[in-house]
């Protein structure tokens, strides 16, 4: 067993980490990042004592979201020390925008029900990021909202949510399915249906326009 103090640094690592592959974190969604095996008030109430810690270490910034909810991004120093584990894979959050809280909240909830199923996520800051050191992806995964490494095949596969009919989204899809053959759709399950009509149509139409 790990002694107090090396779990309380294991802790701290997957909070930074966890804050790292999404851009932003609450302490709620921490606590089922780091924390799914407890209760969630239990989870919650470690997710608080450590983003405390972390916070006043200045590994992390507190900020606001749209809601009024606080919300936690990885400083220089908090991406430095996440980056002690995996390479240069995680940057400070000070330029992300926490408006859109709803479209967050959806895609932390895909990666965590994948992370439950025993898949290796990589979320939207960490895919961006991985994509600009060029040292693990290339441009052809621009666009999507996470990167999914199968448990039993190995196979990566990107992941994208599905919020409208928007045809530059469809045409992205359309990209980022060509680059593996696998993409992943989220979100609602009749508008991810619409959204594979509507995938099969410009393909379809693209057909016929050659």
């Amino acid at each position: 067993m790990l002694s107090n103090r090396k779990q309380a640094q294991a802790n701290e690592l997957a909070v930074l980490i966890g804050v790292g592959e999404v851009g932003w974190l609450s302490t709620s969604q921490v606590a089922r990042w780091v924390w799914r095996a407890s209760t969630l008030h239990v989870g919650t109430n470690k997710a608080a004592a450590v983003l405390a810690r972390l916070t006043e270490q200045g590994y992390l910034l507190c900020r606001e979201n749209a809601l009024g909810v606080r919300v936690y991004v990885l400083t220089t120093k908090g991406a430095l020390r996440a980056n002690t584990a995996y390479g240069p894979a995680y940057c400070a959050g000070y330029k992300l925008s926490q408006l859109d809280s709803y479209r967050q909240q959806q895609i932390v909830d895909f990666l965590l029900s994948m992370r439950a199923q025993g898949h290796t996520c990589t979320g939207p800051a960490g895919l961006r990021r991985a994509i600009a050191t060029g040292a693990v992806l290339d441009g052809d995964w621009q666009g999507a909202d996470a990167l999914i490494q199968d448990s039993q095949t190995g196979v990566l596969f990107p992941a994208l949510l599905v919020r409208s009919l928007n045809l530059n989204v469809v045409a992205k899809a359309i990209r980022l399915k060509s680059v593996n053959g696998s993409l992943c759709l989220f979100g609602a399950d009749a508008l991810v249906r619409q959204f594979e009509r509507a995938m099969d149509k410009m393909r379809l139409e693209g057909r016929i326009a050659h």
